[in-house]
């Protein structure tokens, strides 16, 4: 069994600050404190909007702090208007969301969840 490290953030309004700025440094540094090999970001409303540019920008942002690379993935929610940002080190993390992926298109996406 290998082991998987876990950031998990509530990033209140996603760093927005009150003049419509981002503080996304702040996520890089605290990314690099503890390096793990996923990360989750809450209250990312507005990261995939305009191309996913946020979310390229926070990607960006903690692959500059940590030293790795740090692949986004947007996030979704059925419940609320705060969806989450995904960001995954590719070498850790490619087979996993391969088998997920793969189980997704062979049982349907409610598939997933019995997998």
């Amino acid at each position: 069994m290998s082991r998987l490290d876990l950031f998990l953030k509530n990033y209140e309004r996603g760093s927005r600050k009150p003049d419509g700025s981002y503080d996304l440094e702040s996520l890089g540094r605290a990314v690099a404190l503890a390096t793990p090999h996923l990360v989750v970001l809450n209250e990312a409303a507005d990261y995939a909007f305009r191309g996913g540019r946020m979310l390229y920008r926070a990607a960006s942002t903690v692959t500059r702090h940590t030293g790795k690379v740090f692949v986004p993935l947007p996030g979704r929610t059925d419940r609320g208007d705060c969806p989450l940002a995904i960001f995954y080190r590719p070498e850790h993390m490619a087979w996993t969301l391969q088998r997920a992926f793969s189980t997704a298109v062979t049982k349907g996406v409610d598939g997933l969840a019995r997998a």
